[in-house]
Parts: C-alpha cells; structure tokens; sequence
C-alpha cells in the first residue's frame, strides 16, 4: 500500500468522522427546537400562565392557583390568582366551559398550579442554554 493510498484512508475516515459528528449537532439542535415546540404547544393546550396580585400576568404567580376566563361571546379574558380552587372548576392544566352568571354566554374558565407553570418555564429556558452553550462551544 503506498503513501497517497494511506493518507486518502486517514482523510476519509477523519471526514467521516467529522460528517457524523456534524450530523450529532444537527440532531442535537432538532432535538432542542423539538423539546421547546414541544413545552410550548403544552402550554398553550393547557392555558398556562402567571399571574400575580390582582390579575396582572408577571414572571411569578403570587398565589397557588392562575385562573384565566375568557368569555367565548366577546373574547374578554379575565385573569386572577386563587388561594383555593371550588369543585366545580377544572383540575390544574385543563379547561373547562361552564354558563356565564351574566347573561347567556359560555365561559372558558383555564386552571394552572403556578409552581408546575413557573418550573416548567425556568427547566425549558435552562435546557435552552445549556445545549446553546453545548453547541457553541464544540470544536464543529
């Protein structure tokens, strides 16, 4: 086997190595988009979000409960924390209709627990970085 023979081996191999090494950080960088596409079509499903105080949405919800009602007629949403749920509302992460107390219109009424909101929040935001990072600092 001569030189050139060798060296075209060695070439080959070190540009196989680098295609499947290429191909880990396109799967990897798939794989992150997927994961966020992922956590946030849950959060849309199941109407998360924060609150605080009197309704005004902010980083981190105050009390236990997020409620969201939307009036299906007029699309006005309402949003409030609650210390403790009554048993005719939804469990936390659903939705539920229910008849409006004025007038005749349908209600949408959304539970979050806003602990599993804010650390599903902050656990994808962290992932995120992480594998940013990752990719950042590999050699390819």
């Amino acid at each position: 086997m001569n030189v050139s023979a060798v060296l075209f081996n060695v070439f080959n191999s070190l540009f196989a190595a680098v295609s499947a090494f290429a191909d880990m950080k396109l799967l990897l960088f798939l794989l992150l988009l997927t994961h966020i596409g992922v956590v946030q079509s849950h959060k849309n499903r199941t109407e998360c979000f924060q609150c605080e105080g009197n309704g005004r949405c902010s980083s981190l919800c105050q009390a236990p409960y997020c409620i969201k009602t939307i009036h299906l007629q007029s699309n006005h949403v309402k949003r409030e924390c609650l210390n403790h749920l009554t048993p005719e509302m939804p469990q936390p992460g659903n939705c539920k209709k229910f008849d409006s107390e004025v007038g005749n219109q349908e209600e949408l009424i959304c539970v979050c627990d806003s602990p599993r909101c804010n650390s599903a929040h902050l656990t994808s935001i962290s992932i995120f970085i992480l594998l940013s990072i990752l990719l950042i600092l590999s050699p390819l």
